[in-house]
């Protein structure tokens, strides 16, 4: 039984900041990166709840999942088997933490549409 891949608008957008911002120095490496991401993502059709919960500990449906330095936030919707791309983002470089886009109250909030 294989799981359908549903991107957000703000998961495309962010994967094409990325892409963007990449290709103004390397468009092979930005294309290789694209698609690297996007064959990443493909595993969760067959195992969508292969990325630990989000935020650790909780007990909802956003699921993270990592490919290089990027975390892709999904939610795994079982009676409707799919999985939601929400969002994409670049874990901060070590002694950087201004460089996270959002914060984790920040990410629920924009997906959910709700406070913690």
């Amino acid at each position: 039984m294989e799981f359908k891949i549903i991107w957000s608008d703000e998961a495309i957008a962010d994967l094409e900041g990325i892409w963007s911002y990449i290709a103004q120095d390397d468009p092979s490496a930005a294309r290789h990166m694209a698609r690297g991401m996007l064959d990443h993502v493909g595993i969760l059709t067959s195992f969508p709840f292969i990325g630990p919960r989000y935020p650790r500990g909780t007990t909802g449906t956003l699921r993270e999942i990592v490919f290089r330095s990027y975390h892709i936030l999904y939610d795994v919707g079982e009676e409707a088997l799919s999985v939601e791309i929400l969002h994409i983002w670049q874990a901060p470089a070590m002694g950087h933490p201004s460089r996270m886009r959002w914060s984790t109250e920040d990410l629920i909030v924009r997906t959910r549409g709700a406070s913690l």
